[in-house]
């Protein structure tokens, strides 16, 4: 919290007047005042619920630049304190011992100190928060080090947002209180508005309030609550500031207040949330279990059928690049990336032309080739395959041979594939186990039984790309056999004593056997064609989809709880002893916040 008083002494006792009424939530009293108190130092009120009676103390905290000396003297400094009327008691005397000017005798003191006055109140609080009041425009401690703020701690600072900025860079934990604006000069009231209604050159995440504190005068008498309240919405429904504009909820100290317990109740109630039932019992585990493994079901399921936006929509929020907690989309891109990369770099042996040798990169474990260089190849085993087949024909074994060659580079393309989508959906399911199980240790445990289940079904995905890679040794057998009728089997049809007798009357001097080899490469790029988009296919659908993406659903369900004895339900999910002492922390403390609104009349 950052408190501002613009035309004001800055010497204000904000820090003092805001824990007043954050205690006074709790039911722990008022701070007393006192006319023209002012601290020059530090002061730190660290409020600590835990069970037991309520103890408030006063320490010095000595700044790092005292003497080994000065440190014990001002560390044995220690205050009980049972009424805070004793305050500015306690205020003198620890000015005293700072050695401050216009206390004791030291008229050559420093105005102010760089110690800290810490006053710790422990007890029945309803909730754990920090409060540092920095005096006037002095800093206490040059070192960012010195200062080590929670996300609860409040930055108090009087008139420096700048130094509290130090301390709070996003600004998620500085709130502006403007105090004292019945000091004001008469007709400024318009620059103080534009202030706290967040308009102003200095503005705030979290807004401005502005209180209006009762004189010590008052608070001596014993002004009450209502009293006070009353009188703090009388000042602020005078013309000269009804006419402001200024919210209402941004005005008067209980709004203050009460928006700090309702942010602290928000925080504490998700805290309960994400802490869960109580797992002690074998039955209470179980529960547990069968309530997040029916989510945990939901969600994969969603996942697996690209249905983003139903009861789980935040988890499938894309917040990057990395989109794999849309898993439907994300094997799409995965699959066609596998698709195009096989038309592109699939085959063994890519013909390209002369002038692409020296800019296209070849792919690991492939060959680039002119197409003058290609024929050699489809000669050589044009050659080693001959059979019976008439000149200008070639064997069948030629295309089995060149395909099974060109093909070669299919199983390692296909295994990376299913690889990245194996990984991909471990991404995937550590991502939605973290969003279903917020306790960690109940989250490594079921992550490590559901690897167990991730890691069997990759395994069966394997071994359906083993059968797709053999059945491709074959097919090209099939295919000619079955698909094509034999027309590359040796035959001693019409047709073909046609086709030679044609030749030889034309007396056309013909290259036979590179007729022969420019007719397989031919039937080789239709076959292979048409084999490498039917492989495709089959390992997105037998492969991917059968064997990862249907299973992927019941890796955990409720009926795998179901199964489990009560000595993996204890192992799995029973919950520590922290975690038991936590809720147990929490609830309370939701309770005395709860309390506390009512308190404030809300």
């Amino acid at each position: 919290m950052c408190s501002v008083s613009p035309e004001a002494d800055p010497k204000s006792e904000c820090a003092l007047v805001v824990v007043m009424l954050i205690v006074r939530c709790q039911g722990v009293g008022h701070f007393a005042r006192q006319d023209g108190l002012c601290t020059r130092f530090a002061t730190e009120i660290s409020l600590r619920h835990e069970p037991g009676n309520q103890r408030t103390t006063a320490m010095i905290i000595p700044h790092i630049s005292r003497t080994d000396d000065e440190k014990t003297r001002l560390s044995a400094f220690r205050c009980e304190i049972s009424d805070f009327a004793e305050l500015p008691r306690i205020i003198e005397e620890a000015s005293k011992l700072m050695g401050l000017r216009g206390h004791g005798t030291d008229s050559g003191g420093p105005t102010f100190s760089p110690d800290v006055l810490r006053l710790e109140i422990a007890g029945n609080t309803g909730l754990h928060l920090t409060i540092v009041d920095l005096p006037g425009l002095i800093s206490v401690s040059e070192n960012g080090e010195d200062v080590q703020l929670n996300p609860r701690t409040i930055i108090l600072a009087v008139g420096i947002i700048q130094r509290a900025r130090n301390f709070d860079k996003a600004g998620n934990r500085t709130v502006g209180v403007i105090t004292k604006p019945d000091l004001i000069n008469t007709g400024t009231e318009s620059r103080v508005a534009r202030l706290a209604k967040n308009l102003d050159s200095t503005r705030l995440n979290l807004g401005f309030f502005l209180l209006k504190s009762p004189p010590p005068a008052e608070l001596e008498k014993g002004i009450t609550p209502s009293e006070r309240r009353k009188a703090e919405l009388d000042f602020f429904s005078t013309r000269a500031w009804k006419g402001q504009g200024i919210d209402s909820s941004r005005i008067e100290i209980d709004n203050l207040v009460r928006e700090d317990v309702r942010r602290l109740l928000n925080e504490i109630n998700d805290e309960i949330v994400d802490l869960g039932m109580e797992r002690s019992s074998p039955y209470q585990i179980r529960e547990y279990l069968t309530r997040i493994s029916r989510d945990f079901h939901n969600l994969v399921k969603a996942g697996v059928e690209g249905a983003y936006a139903g009861h789980d929509a935040a988890f499938f929020h894309v917040g990057c690049d990395d989109i794999s907690v849309r898993l439907r989309a994300a094997i799409h891109m995965k699959n066609e990336e596998f698709a195009a990369y096989m038309r592109r770099q699939g085959e063994k042996r890519k013909v390209v032309k002369k002038e692409q040798l020296e800019t296209v990169q070849a792919d690991d474990g492939q060959l680039l080739l002119t197409d003058d260089q290609m024929m050699p190849w489809v000669r050589k085993i044009y050659h080693e395959t001959r059979g019976r087949e008439l000149p200008g024909n070639h064997n069948y074994s030629l295309l089995t041979e060149m395909f099974h060659a060109q093909s070669e580079r299919w199983e390692d393309i296909s295994r990376r594939h299913v690889d990245a989508v194996v990984s991909l959906v471990s991404r995937f399911i550590h991502s939605a186990l973290a969003f279903i199980v917020k306790d960690p240790k109940a989250r490594q445990s079921l992550t490590e039984g559901i690897k167990v289940n991730l890691n069997i079904n990759a395994k069966e995905a394997f071994e359906e790309l083993d059968k797709l890679l053999q059945d491709e040794t074959l097919s090209m057998d099939d295919a000619i056999r079955e698909d094509w009728n034999g027309k590359f089997h040796v035959s001693n049809s019409q047709f073909e004593i046609s086709r030679l007798l044609s030749a030889l009357q034309d007396r056309v001097v013909v290259d036979m056997t590179e007729r022969a080899c420019m007719d397989a490469r031919t039937d080789l790029a239709a076959y292979y064609k048409v084999a490498m988009r039917s492989f495709v296919d089959n390992v997105c659908r037998q492969v991917i989809e059968r064997h990862i993406l249907a299973k992927l659903p019941n890796v955990f369900s409720p009926v795998t709880v179901s199964n489990y004895s009560d000595n993996i339900l204890l192992r799995l999910a029973a919950e520590s002893r922290q975690i038991r002492n936590r809720r147990v922390e929490a609830v309370q403390l939701q309770e005395a916040l709860e309390q506390s609104l009512q308190d404030l009349g809300v």
